[in-house]
């Protein structure tokens, strides 16, 4: 299978991390500098400090100061940040990246650009690609409902 890595701890980023697992990928969760307190308690618990179950066995967890560790060899970075990460993303994570590397993202919102125009942040993580003329393409990977009610579900457990 794949090796799936996901950038950003938080409920969104950790939540896909139980159904990519649990279809036979490698997966690696790596927090983002906000995201320390998360990912020691990931290591220390198999577990996220909110979400009510354990982690699937297996799941690699990685401080952003291992982030070239966690992207080594992997066949998809998943962008889960918030959208207060959108900037640090593209300006952080887009240009250590892997020429080719296949990216997904789950953050959806706006931004406005400086002649007043509108722009999703897949459009401006792409943008920041072909700026650092990568020939990764950005895919905006619409989970939201599924993982939620997923959780959910879970919740009520």
């Amino acid at each position: 299978m794949a090796i799936v890595t996901i950038i950003g701890a938080g409920m969104m980023g950790s939540a896909l991390a139980f159904p990519a697992k649990e279809n036979g990928n490698t997966v690696r969760l790596v927090g983002t500098p906000l995201d320390r307190g998360i990912i020691d308690t990931c290591i220390s618990s198999n577990k996220h400090p909110k979400l009510p179950l354990p982690f699937p066995v297996g799941i690699e967890f990685y401080q952003i100061d291992d982030v070239l560790t966690a992207i080594n060899g992997a066949d998809m970075i998943i962008g889960g940040v918030s959208s207060f990460g959108v900037d640090w993303f593209a300006n952080e994570i887009l240009p250590i990246l892997p020429d080719g590397m296949r990216v997904l993202t789950v953050t959806k919102g706006l931004m406005d650009t400086e002649d007043g125009q509108l722009i999703t942040y897949p459009a401006l993580w792409q943008a920041r690609l072909n700026q650092l003329k990568k020939t990764s393409r950005l895919t905006l990977l619409v989970v939201l409902v599924p993982v939620m009610n997923w959780y959910n579900m879970i919740r009520q457990r």
